[in-house]
């Protein structure tokens, strides 16, 4: 019965799980059982290891290898218990970490070796990354900037500090290890201890608290310190890392006395100096205030470009984007502002990039150069005007002593024909109807010169009132409608079209000179259309508004969008870019089939420029011209 007990108790110790269970020979080390565990652990069956050495079971190299196991073999044997970790090999090949406990011990009255094998792989994985954070933390510790200082929480004395410590504070690590700060008297000032304290017992811990602290040669500096409390080894402790923060506190000073310098000289400077970030005022002197009108909490709440002249706004804001990414950019020039009252100044310009607080910055000089600039102004009218007056003269002499003198030919020889006594009656209504004709052609002609004098020197009168448009095309329509007939042009059909919403039909403008402008662009379509169509009329659109039926380029406000469309003979291309000019003509040859000033259009143009609108053209020869020009809408 005994023995039935002792091996039931055998069996159960050998079949423990998870551990391997080996037993040896204790001569030749030899295994002579082995439990289950062997599979799991080392992925041999039991019949594998029996009768064989561990040899394979080792990592195969020393200190791993069956000499070392034998040698750990006879140390069991003559102490009777041997423990030790080592490292083992899998069968597929992979190296894991066991550990190992060899017993003496008498089976079946025989002594042998009882090795029980324990997988330690998870445990030496935690073993390692403790190692490697304890490493990294010596490591932080030892190589910090910041001074790095621990004790224990109920014993204020620092038990460790590292190197930083001694590098600022002046002490060497043996001066201060359990001593506290008071008794080093680092404190300046004991009632910033107080507060630091009190915030640390109350929340455990406290970040950049600002304080002075005094260095082992007396001399005072300034820091940042920051507390944690940790727990080591179950006990409450005190982390405190500090940095010293005199030298960042001497360059801000500097900065701030160096800044402030600027101000007063650039306040003292006639010259308006500002600097913007991210395209908005950071800084303006008083001459900025000066010369655009606006106090400096206003100039502060703006944009840069928002006091530049708006025709000008995109090229500033352009030059400035590139000046703050580095690129080559024209650094000064001549631009236009409008002050708060409305008023237009000419200023010189300049600009560069600085750093500013930190920030990638602009920094910009402004001259108020108004008056130079107008002189100049003045100068370059005077001798345009002057030199135009002279180029109009000799224009005008050369192109229109032709137009004049057919007319006044038909005037004086069909007035000699009335001197003629004994003419039929027929014959003298037929003479003072030619003379009549070419008087009104004659009066044409010299108000087509002086509406084109006019608008050339900017003398025009220009008389705005507010006007129905579409009474105004009706009453064109009426009156070309009767031409038509007189003149013996009955084959071309004259058409009016327009869409103009019912609140859009009163326009604020020059009434006579709008239909001026119509009337010569009929006139001009029906002296080149022999037979087909002449159209026109009128389309209200929107600002940025594009209407592709009648091309255009979207502006910023509203407008009527005016054509004159015929099926006439059609410009041809190279004609195109100069037809606006004064005395031009499509048909330039010395036989070309239809007279006239060459005059029309260019006043069309002058007058449309003058009344804030822009005329174009599209036209394709020999398939009829379309002529387009827009004028503001506004209302009073």
């Amino acid at each position: 019965i005994e023995l039935e007990e002792q091996s039931q108790k055998y069996r159960d110790i050998f079949n423990v799980p998870n551990d391997c269970i080996f037993i040896h020979d204790i001569n030749t080390g030899i295994v002579l059982d082995v439990n289950a565990s062997i599979y799991s652990m080392f992925g041999y069956r039991r019949e594998e290891v029996i009768g064989n050495v561990i040899g394979n079971l080792s990592a195969g190299f020393a200190p791993y290898d069956i000499q070392t196991a034998l040698k750990y073999i006879e140390t069991a044997i003559k102490k009777g218990n041997h423990t030790f970790e080592w490292l083992s090999k899998h069968k597929n090949g992979n190296l894991f970490w066991v550990e190992v406990n060899l017993k003496l011990g008498k089976i079946g009255g025989v002594e042998r070796v009882l090795a029980t094998v324990k997988d330690i792989g998870e445990r030496k994985r935690q073993e390692e990354k403790l190692k490697e954070s304890e490493e990294s933390f010596r490591a932080i510790f030892n190589n910090s900037p910041d001074i790095i200082l621990l004790a224990v929480a109920d014993n204020p004395k620092i038990i460790n500090a590292n190197n930083t410590f001694s590098k600022i504070l002046g002490y060497s690590v043996d001066e201060i290890i359990q001593k506290s700060t008071a008794e080093l008297n680092l404190w300046v000032d004991t009632k910033e201890q107080e507060a630091l304290m009190s915030q640390v017992l109350k929340y455990g811990f406290i970040d950049n608290f600002e304080a002075k602290l005094r260095k082992k040669s007396g001399d005072i500096i300034h820091v940042l310190i920051s507390i944690r409390d940790i727990y080591l080894k179950g006990e409450k402790h005190f982390l405190s890392i500090i940095r010293d923060i005199t030298e960042s506190l001497r360059v801000e000073q500097a900065l701030v006395e160096s800044e402030q310098k600027f101000k007063e000289l650039a306040d003292l400077s006639p010259t308006g100096i500002f600097i913007y970030q991210n395209n908005n005022f950071v800084y303006v002197n008083k001459a900025t205030c000066e010369i655009t009108g606006y106090s400096e909490k206003e100039l502060l709440a703006m944009k840069f470009w928002d006091v530049v002249h708006e025709d000008m706004r995109d090229t500033i804001r352009e030059r400035g984007h590139k000046r703050m990414r580095k690129e080559d950019v024209i650094n000064r020039y001549e631009i236009k502002l409008r002050a708060k009252n409305g008023a237009i100044k000419w200023i010189d310009f300049s600009a560069s990039f600085i750093i500013y607080q930190g920030k990638p910055s602009g920094i910009g000089n402004i001259f108020d150069i108004t008056d130079r600039k107008n002189a100049q102004i003045q100068l370059l009218e005077a001798k345009k005007k002057a030199e135009e007056s002279d180029r109009l003269k000799s224009a005008f002499l050369a192109n229109m002593s032709h137009e004049i003198r057919t007319p006044m030919n038909g005037i004086v020889g069909f007035s000699e024909l009335l001197a003629v006594g004994d003419l039929p009656n027929e014959q003298k209504h037929k003479y003072i109807q030619i003379i009549r004709q070419s008087s009104d052609q004659l009066l044409h002609i010299i108000n087509d010169i002086l509406d084109i004098s006019k608008i050339e020197v900017g003398e025009v009168k220009i008389a705005k009132s507010e006007f129905n448009i579409s009474h105004l095309l009706l009453e064109l329509k009426s009156l070309f409608s009767t031409q038509i007939k007189q003149s013996g042009q009955e084959n071309i059909e004259l058409i009016l079209e327009y869409i103009l919403p019912e609140d859009k039909q009163v326009l604020f403008s020059d009434r006579f000179r709008l239909h001026q402008i119509i009337s010569n662009l009929i006139n001009n379509a029906l002296k080149f259309t022999e037979k087909g169509f002449v159209a026109f009329g009128a389309y209200y659109l929107k600002a940025y508004e594009v209407n592709y039926d009648y091309p255009c380029e979207p502006i910023e406000y509203d407008r009527i969008l005016f054509f004159v469309k015929d099926s006439g003979s059609g410009i041809p291309d190279e004609m195109q870019n100069i037809i606006f000019d004064r005395f031009r003509q499509s048909d330039t040859s010395t036989t070309k089939k239809h007279r006239g000033t060459g005059l029309g259009l260019s006043i069309a143009r002058g007058l449309i420029q003058i009344l804030g609108g822009n005329i174009w053209l599209i036209s394709k020869e020999g398939e009829g011209s379309v002529f387009y020009f827009t004028i503001p809408y506004k209302k009073i």
